[in-house]
Parts: C-alpha cells; structure tokens; sequence
C-alpha cells in the first residue's frame, strides 16, 4: 500500500505552491499564512511564524515561500523606507526549519538563500513565464538548466511578466502593438502561470503565487526520496 505523506505549506497565501505539491502525489496538505486565506484549497490554519502553531517535525516535508518583497527589483527602486516595511523573515524561517530532513525555501533572485536550486518558468514547461526562482533544499537533486525565454516571445506579446497589479512590465507596449491587452487578464495569467482556472485567485494571488508546476516538480523528486 502507498504511503501517504504530509506536506506543510509555510506561508501559503492562496495555496499556488500546494495545487503542486498535490499535483505531486502529497495527499495530506496544510497551509500557514498570518493573513486569512479564504481562496486556500487545503486545509488552513491562521498563524505567525514567530509563533508558529503546528510542529514542523509532525510533517514528512516543509515547503516556505517567505515574503520576497525585501528583497524584489521593484522594492529597491522605491528606496529604503519600502524596503524597511517588508522584514527579511528568511533567518526565522531557517530557524524554524532547522533539524527537519526534507525542506525547501523559496524566494526571488537576490534573497539570501543558500539555494541549490534554480527554476524558470521555460525549464518546468511554462512556455510563457520566464519567473527566475531560487530554492534552499535540504536535501541534494537534480534540475533541468533554468532556461531564459526566446526574445520573440516577450516581442510578439505572448510571454508575460506576472505582477500583483496583472501589469506587464515593460512588455506592456509590445502586447498592445500586437493587439493584444497590455494589462493581463485574471484567466491569462492564470494560464501563464500554469493555475488550472478553476481556483479562484485575485489577481493579487496569481502575482504572488508560486507557479504549481515549479513546486510539483521539487515535490515529485521529494517524493522519490521519501519513497
């Protein structure tokens, strides 16, 4: 008989890393935020890191995306005083997670992770996410080579920066010149995103989320190891 394993979802905002980890064989799934989250799929407990009200050990594997807005591009060019109202939660983030066999922390590109692995959206079949994202693992596993997106993509309009205002960044111009809505639609950027568009996230939720399958891809190897 198949075991089943349970995963803990640290900081799971709407829960794009969980439909993954599900995705990945994880039948068992909890989420922690500090915020409510009435959209999380799975089940969900309120609680603050820094008084975190589960055992981390009760769990087979931790996922954590801590808040990457401390270290974002776009925090540092709106200066240090936006930097300062978002705290680097990644050294309690460790901290809690120390001792425990089997965890990943996520974060954008300039956290300080010590992270062995590196995804793009093209190198876990996201054909139009580039999204640069570094994991801390505790344990070892192999990658596909974190692969940017061809030029034409972002010129024709079909690759999208996936932000919490929906915004396409500096592509904005391209997707009108191609007719196409410079502002990404919530359904869109689902798709993007690879987020089956039955789950209702806000377009504040698809900006923040992890792209399912970047975590089902960490999980299903987690999975092999624990097997």
């Amino acid at each position: 008989m198949k075991k089943s394993y349970k995963v803990l979802d640290l900081y799971c905002g709407a829960g794009g890393a969980s439909i993954g980890l599900r995705w990945a064989g994880f039948t068992e799934i909890v989420g922690v935020d500090i915020n409510p989250q009435p959209r999380y799929p799975f089940d969900f407990i309120q609680g603050d890191v820094h008084d975190l009200p589960v055992n981390v050990h009760d769990f087979d594997f931790v996922w954590s995306s801590p808040p990457c807005q401390a270290f974002s591009v776009s925090s540092y060019s709106q200066g240090k005083n936006h930097q300062l109202r978002h705290p680097n939660l990644i050294p309690i983030t460790r901290k809690v997670l120390k001792g425990h066999p089997w965890t990943v922390m996520e974060n954008v590109p300039g956290a300080p992770l010590r992270y062995n692995v590196v995804l793009t959206g093209k190198s876990v079949g996201l054909e139009r996410l580039e999204r640069r994202r570094h994991f801390e693992c505790s344990f070892m596993m192999f990658y596909p080579k974190p692969e940017r997106l061809e030029r034409w993509k972002w010129t024709l309009g079909i690759a999208g920066t996936i932000t919490k205002s929906m915004c396409s960044s500096s592509h904005f111009y391209h997707r009108k010149a191609n007719g196409l809505p410079g502002r990404i639609p919530n359904h869109v950027a689902k798709g993007i995103m690879g987020i089956p568009v039955i789950y209702p996230f806000t377009n504040a939720e698809i900006g923040e989320a992890v792209a399912p399958p970047m975590s089902e891809f960490i999980g299903r190897e987690v999975m092999r190891q624990l097997g």
